[in-house]
C-alpha cells in the first residue's frame, strides 16, 4: 500500500496510497459522525494512513466531512416504520420504569432468549 512497500507496487518508487495523496489529496475526504470524538478519530486515522504531519485540527477541517450533513447517515426517525416505531416506544417506556426485578422476572427473559436461537 505504501512506496516501497510490499505488495504489487513494491518496485515502483512513488506509486501507491501516499502518491495517490499528493496528486489527489484535495479530492480526499473522510465522511463521520457529527460528534466530536468520532470526528477526531477519524482525523488521527487520516494523519496516520496518509503519513501527515502536524496538528489533528486543520486535517480535521480539510479531509473530515459530517456524513449527517451530507445525506449519508440516516436519520433513525426517518427510517423506522409504525411498528419500529411503537416497539421502541414500548421498550423506553420499560426502560424508564422503576420497578424492582425477581426471579420470575429473569426466567421470563431467560425463556424469551432461548425461542429466538
Amino acid at each position: 500500500m505504501y512506496p516501497g512497500g510490499q505488495g504489487d507496487y513494491a518496485g515502483f518508487p512513488g506509486c501507491g496510497l501516499l502518491r495517490l495523496h499528493s496528486t489527489y489529496r484535495h479530492d480526499l475526504k473522510i465522511y463521520a459522525s457529527d460528534e466530536g470524538r468520532v470526528q477526531m478519530t477519524a482525523a488521527a486515522f487520516a494523519k496516520g494512513l496518509l503519513a501527515l504531519e502536524g496538528e489533528l485540527t486543520p486535517i480535521l477541517v480539510q479531509m473530515v466531512k459530517s456524513a449527517n450533513m451530507n445525506g449519508l447517515l440516516d436519520s433513525d426517525s426517518d427510517s423506522l416504520s409504525s411498528c419500529q416505531h411503537r416497539v421502541k416506544a414500548r421498550l423506553h417506556e420499560i426502560m424508564q420504569t422503576d420497578a424492582k426485578f425477581y426471579e420470575e422476572d429473569y426466567e421470563k427473559v431467560a425463556l424469551l432468549m432461548g425461542q429466538e436461537g
